[in-house]
């Protein structure tokens, strides 16, 4: 479970273009299998060097949940 702030996805690279749910899924998907403080890092890691150090907007917030399996 993903719950991200507009930041995230509002994130404007140098060329006016939005960071967007699609790459957002792409991040996700690549890094699935690490830790979520991990892959919380991978996200924002991955947003920052998209804006190519244009000046963030707006909050990077998120909080990611992972359902571990009963034993």
């Amino acid at each position: 479970l993903a719950l991200l702030s507009d930041g995230i996805y509002e994130s404007t690279s140098d060329q006016g273009v939005q960071f967007g749910e699609e790459r957002v899924r792409q991040v996700m998907a690549r890094h699935h299998h690490l830790p979520m403080a991990e892959l919380g890092q991978q996200l924002v890691q991955s947003v920052v060097e998209f804006a190519c150090g244009e000046k963030q907007a707006d909050d990077i917030t998120g909080v990611l949940v992972r359902r571990l399996p009963q034993d």
